[in-house]
């Protein structure tokens, strides 16, 4: 859009002043600037390609981390799931230690009485 414009404010400067305009120097213009982007889309072409490049490195880096949460939060769950259960077996190991314990004592509570009692019998 700017050569054209270019071109078109040094055809009408040629007509103005009756003078045709040169060709040889119009054509070389239109080769260096053709040129030009030519080179100019050949950067953007080289720079996408290793934006893509990155990218797609950048995509399979995340996909393996992703594996990796998957499977840190598989390992997480089984865990959890084994402290649950283990929690669970020992709670209710202690309150069967507990309650043996609660039996344990009240049967010495009781026998202590006895002996108490009987003491006290005796002594009358």
């Amino acid at each position: 859009a700017a050569l054209r414009a270019a071109l078109r404010a040094y055809a009408e400067q040629c007509v103005r002043s009756h003078v045709k305009p040169w060709g040889e120097e119009v054509a070389e213009a239109v080769r260096l600037h053709s040129r030009d982007m030519y080179d100019r889309r050949q950067r953007v072409r080289d720079m996408l390609g290793v934006l893509h490049k990155t990218l797609d490195e950048v995509d399979e880096s995340l996909r393996e981390r992703r594996d990796e949460l998957v499977q840190l939060t598989h390992r997480l769950r089984e865990a959890r799931d084994a402290v649950d259960a283990h929690r669970t077996e020992a709670c209710a190991r202690l309150r069967a230690d507990a309650d043996d314990a609660r039996a344990l004592h009240d049967r010495t509570l009781a026998e202590s009485r006895r002996h108490s009692d009987m003491g006290l019998l005796g002594a009358l």
